[in-house]
């Protein structure tokens, strides 16, 4: 907005800043859609209560209740199997990609004319295949058989420090006793390629899975014509997975947008705030908030110390669990 860099719009729910402190472009909670009542972006002429961005201040109100109940029901589907297939799919199975959102809202009056209620939740359901090209080692090439290759490989125990002198290993082939423990090891580990070629042989699939729920609950309180308040509690969990391209010899996620293991997270935002009509040319517009945000995503690995107690490399784990898991080749 304005020219400026994605990190310096704000946006805020019913008045109180919702940003995410480590990636600043984005909102810390969104609320489900059907408890969203209004959107209102500013890019410039601000008022007094907007500001502290450089591009667009944003601000999301959240629904209130009425004297009347309102309330909605709501369930969106997509499924892969429904859908037309892409012109350049050769494969006869669809890949999975199946997503539900669903959930409901309510809204109404506890005392009519002076206290309301609004709650909606949403959760999100999503079931989808991954699949990438990787590259593993053929069956020549873990028996240390690189003639296939069309580059001289060097023994590099012969010759000078400074490399010259070097000799080849014959028909390059590397013997297996001069082959490492650990590289033989997390060979055996690897999958045997798919596909007849030295270079992204190997079709990696897998299920990526994501689980999310988030929950909305609000009470408005008009004391008077002059005096209004309002609290507001958000809440929204997720679960997430995504499958590693080796599996017990871990590598990168299948899908590269993700991190390759579980995950799971809470982010809490509530808020409180007030008008009062001082006169008819002073308003006093107030809002306190708090925000938590707590995700986390762990390796496929983690709490076993696979460096350390499997592959039996010194120093490769810790004494704590952040320091478990397998090291990165």
């Amino acid at each position: 907005m304005n020219g400026t860099t994605k990190s310096t719009n704000n946006t805020r729910i019913d008045g109180a800043s919702n940003t995410n402190i480590w990636l600043p472009q984005h909102s810390a909670y969104v609320p489900p859609i059907e408890s969203i009542e209004s959107v209102n972006v500013a890019t410039n002429s601000m008022d007094a209560e907007q500001g502290q961005a450089g591009g667009a201040a944003v601000n999301v109100t959240i629904k209130s209740g009425t004297n009347d109940f309102h309330g909605v029901g709501f369930e969106y589907n997509t499924d892969s199997a429904i859908q037309a297939r892409n012109v350049f799919y050769n494969s006869p199975t669809l890949p999975k990609n199946i997503q539900n959102q669903y959930g409901g809202t309510l809204g109404g009056p506890i005392v009519r004319n002076k206290l309301f209620f609004f709650v909606g939740d949403e959760q999100t359901s999503r079931r989808t295949n991954v699949s990438r090209l990787a590259t593993v080692p053929t069956a020549a090439q873990r028996a240390g058989d690189f003639s296939g290759l069309g580059t001289v490989l060097y023994d590099p125990l012969t010759g000078a420090s400074d490399g010259s002198g070097r000799e080849p290993f014959a028909n390059n082939v590397i013997p297996l006793q001069r082959q490492s423990r650990v590289a033989q090891q997390l060979n055996s580990w690897l999958p045997d390629p798919t596909y007849p070629s030295s270079a992204s042989n190997y079709f990696s699939s897998g299920n990526s899975t994501f689980d999310r729920n988030s929950l909305d609950a609000k009470v408005n309180w008009n004391k008077s014509d002059k005096f209004t308040m309002f609290g507001r509690f958000s809440i929204m969990n997720f679960t997430d997975f995504s499958p590693t391209v080796f599996d017990q010899a871990s590598g990168q996620a299948i899908d590269t947008s993700q991190q390759a293991g579980p995950g799971q997270g809470r982010v809490i935002s509530t808020s409180i705030g007030m008008n009062y009509i001082v006169s008819s040319t002073f308003l006093f517009d107030g809002n306190v908030a708090y925000t938590r945000i707590a995700p986390s995503t762990y390796p496929i690995q983690y709490g076993q110390n696979i460096g350390l107690d499997v592959l039996k490399i010194a120093g490769t784990n810790g004494p704590t669990q952040f320091e478990s898991g397998i090291p990165e080749f």
